[in-house]
């Protein structure tokens, strides 16, 4: 069940990889809000798969770690979107 959480919550890291170039002002800058949501989304996905459900199987964690990981993405993601909805309007 927890790759449905996924499936819903991945698609957000992508999108806020996808419009970060639109709003990053230099290259320095987009790598840097890059690696940022990166080490964020391993982090929070490390914490959730692997501190608060260790007794899962394998494929279970690996599930958990990845809707952690664009859950992390969710906030960037809304307001990455919030702003191209305001810049097209």
């Amino acid at each position: 069940m927890a790759w449905i959480l996924a499936v819903l919550t991945l698609p957000a890291a992508f999108y806020a990889h996808y419009r970060l170039p639109e709003y990053s002002e230099g290259k320095a800058a987009l790598w840097f809000t890059r690696l940022f949501l990166i080490g964020l989304g391993l982090g929070f996905g490390w914490a959730v798969s692997v501190r608060y459900f260790p007794v899962m199987g394998e494929w279970n964690q690996l599930w958990v770690f990845l809707s952690a990981f664009g859950v992390a993405h969710i906030p960037a993601a809304g307001v990455l979107l919030i702003k191209h909805i305001r810049r097209h309007s």
